[in-house]
């Protein structure tokens, strides 16, 4: 499950306003020129991206949405391919070690945006960037509380006055975009009409003056979201026959990019199928003791594939039985956070941040695309509040697809799913990014550092003995880890290699033990979401994993679990690589 951070095409760069560790305007002339371009470009991000401004809790601009006019896309993508040229000019050799990383990574980050806009054009063929940004724009106001209600209330009133402006801009641009991207547009825009009438709208009822106020700027708005759903539904959908499939050529620049991974994608998918061999072999060893319990049959000693898939079935089955009742997946959560927190802290396994954690309700936008994920605050919103959030099942199931649902997600998955997401997964990791000094490592995030960790703390947690080393949660926690290492090869068989929706849920519902209609929901994600951003999972916990291990070899008698977790996040959400190179090569 992914992390949600609402920054799904921009990226997020903190303000030059922050003090860098290794200081500006001192040293050589390439590390002037460097400090210099990166002020300048952190300033212009911010100005042409006031939703983005937002995230990363620079409010100047929480009154404005993004211009997204052609005329100001192309000079965007301007502007960013001269700040390009510029970096590429700075000798990194010239720079300090940790200067020269936030070059590399600035660097590659601009060739990705250039990437999305100029060449792939993400703002012609892709409709849920539009329905992302506005969701943004309004949610991540709301759930600042840092922040009184009444200006929060008067920001985004402010923004209602300008989504007629921007529906009009998404709809001159859209043309020709995969159906299902357009499908997926039209479930959150209409989400997020039925947020706000749910959730925005009553918190103004709660201030005096503000109800009308509200009602009047969200009546224009109100249209134009309709009217964008309606246009989308009616109109773009019926003209959706754009190409998933990025090519194999487009896949590799992309990767190298996104994810900041020196694996070629071949690497990638052979690493895969090591792992799903050996997350297979290890599943029978756990599950063979308890299948002899549950059956009251002998499981055989060397059993062919079909036999070792089917008994590790059985068991998973048999697991499934204990889930929480249909209203209690929210309870079900905040219960397994207490006790993976209570184990953390026992075994000493990480600082805790002291940031308040909320564990709620996913806002109706995001359950078209998200089953649960943890929402940060943004690096410049000091004492701001985090959200791990949990999707609830559908009134539109009935009870028997309710029944099917809970059972993927029973009581042993969901202490998985809470692991990666919050304790000590993601909300851990990101509250120590959001302390690093330097602003590319704490907020130009790059996904494979992020997932990676959270996937790493799954298989983490189950070696240290969590929960008593019960196998079930073993069980459980290897199953979730298949759908990482299934995640890669779905990303790679979609865009390189024509992989078809009924070769990718056999692939699920076989080798990862998913039910049907979980493996229908993962290939709808799956084509969903950037390319290369499945494999990010993967790629980063192997090599995390792979850091872990010769950090233990070259720090020897000093290497202490802690310790490398400890070293391994002050580094901040960088590419596991750059990672590498402060913790064993030449970093600070």
């Amino acid at each position: 499950m992914s992390v949600p951070k609402f920054r799904f095409y921009a990226p997020v760069i903190l303000t030059a306003c922050i003090v860098l560790a290794s200081g500006c305007g001192r040293g050589g002339r390439d590390e002037r020129e460097y400090a210099s371009i990166e002020k300048e470009f952190v300033s212009f991000f911010l100005k042409s991206n006031p939703t983005w401004a937002t995230v990363l809790g620079d409010h100047r601009y929480d009154d404005q949405l993004d211009d997204m006019s052609q005329e100001a896309i192309e000079e965007y993508i301007r502007a960013c391919g001269g700040y390009l040229e510029r970096l590429r000019a700075v000798d990194t050799d010239a720079l300090s070690s940790g200067r020269s990383i936030d070059a590399r990574c600035l660097a590659s980050y601009i060739e990705l945006t250039l990437l999305d806009f100029e060449e792939d054009r993400v703002y012609r063929r892709n409709p849920m960037l539009y329905a992302e940004m506005l969701s943004n724009s309004i949610y991540v106001i709301l759930a600042n509380q840092s922040i009184p209600l009444e200006e929060r209330l008067d920001r985004i009133s402010k923004r209602f006055e300008r989504i007629p402006r921007f529906i009009d801009q998404a709809s001159a641009n859209l043309d020709n975009p995969p159906k299902l991207r357009t499908q997926i547009a039209i479930d959150m825009t209409k989400g997020l009409v039925a947020y706000i009438e749910s959730d925005v709208l009553p918190e103004a009822d709660m201030v005096p003056g503000m109800r009308e106020r509200m009602r009047r700027s969200f009546g224009p708005a109100r249209e134009a979201l309709l009217r964008f759903a309606d246009f989308l539904e009616k109109d773009l959908v019926n003209r959706s026959f754009g190409e998933l499939r990025i090519g194999d050529a487009s896949y590799r620049k992309r990767l190298k990019l996104q994810i900041g991974t020196d694996m070629a994608p071949e690497e990638i998918v052979a690493a895969a199928y090591r792992e799903l061999d050996a997350v297979h072999e290890r599943m029978y060893a756990v599950a063979a003791p308890l299948y002899e319990k549950i059956s009251g049959a002998a499981a055989p000693a060397d059993p062919d594939f079909e036999e070792r898939i089917r008994i590790v079935a059985v068991v998973l089955d048999d697991i499934a039985n204990d889930h929480p009742p249909r209203s209690g997946l929210l309870d079900a959560c905040t219960a397994a956070y207490a006790e993976a927190e209570r184990f953390v802290r026992e075994r000493d396994l990480v600082s805790l941040p002291d940031d308040p954690l909320h564990i709620v309700e996913t806002p109706s936008f995001l359950h078209a695309v998200q089953i649960a994920a943890t929402i940060s605050p943004g690096p410049l919103d000091e004492g701001g509040d985090f959200y791990f959030m949990v999707s609830p099942i559908s009134d539109y199931l009935g009870a028997e697809e309710a029944e099917r649902y809970l059972r993927e997600y029973n009581n042993e998955l969901l202490r998985v799913v809470t692991i990666h997401e919050a304790m000590p997964g993601h909300y851990v990791q990101l509250a120590h990014s959001n302390r690093v000094p330097s602003f590319v490592r704490s907020a130009l995030y790059n996904m494979a550092f992020i997932e990676g960790w959270a996937v790493y703390c799954q298989g983490m947690m189950v070696e240290e003995g969590f929960r008593d080393g019960d196998p079930r949660l073993a069980l459980a926690a290897d199953k979730y880890y298949l759908r990482v290492v299934i995640n890669a090869l779905l990303d790679s068989g979609m865009h390189r290699e024509n992989m078809t929706e009924a070769e990718a849920v056999r692939l699920i519902t076989r080798e990862g033990f998913q039910s049907g209609s979980e493996a229908i929901t993962k290939w709808r994600r799956s084509v969903g979401v950037n390319p290369c951003f499945l494999s990010s999972y993967l790629v980063g916990s192997l090599e995390i994993r792979s850091l872990r291990e010769d950090a233990r070899r070259e720090w020897g008698d000093r290497f202490t679990l802690k310790d490398f977790h400890e070293r391994l996040l002050a580094c901040g959400s960088i590419a596991p690589k750059y990672a590498r190179e402060i913790l064993l090569g030449s970093g600070e």
